[in-house]
């Protein structure tokens, strides 16, 4: 009888010891992540940008120089450089963020 109230004195005093650690570390955490995923989507946001002005670019060589190969090549990096860029909200939309 002895030999278990000691141990629920000593699981007592770790749970009261490991729920304030756990309950002032969460915070810190989350908002850590949050800052992490900001910058990554900010890093593909601006990748998206940049395929897209060299879209229009490739675009408007292929428009002067009269190949039907070089607009659909500017017009597809147009659309994934688009895609790229909003791929936070796409992915928000459908409910993964």
């Amino acid at each position: 009888m002895k030999r278990s109230k000691k141990w629920i004195i000593v699981a007592l005093i770790t749970l009261l010891v490991m729920i304030p650690a756990t309950t002032f570390a969460a915070p810190d955490v989350v908002e850590t992540l949050n800052k992490t995923q900001t910058i990554i989507f900010t890093i593909v946001r601006s990748i998206g940008v940049m395929v897209t002005v060299f879209g229009f670019v490739y675009f408007g060589i292929g428009w002067f120089s009269h190949d039907p190969t070089q607009r659909i090549t500017g017009l597809m990096c147009i659309v994934g450089g688009l895609i790229i860029a909003g791929s936070e909200l796409i992915l928000k939309t459908i409910g993964v963020l």
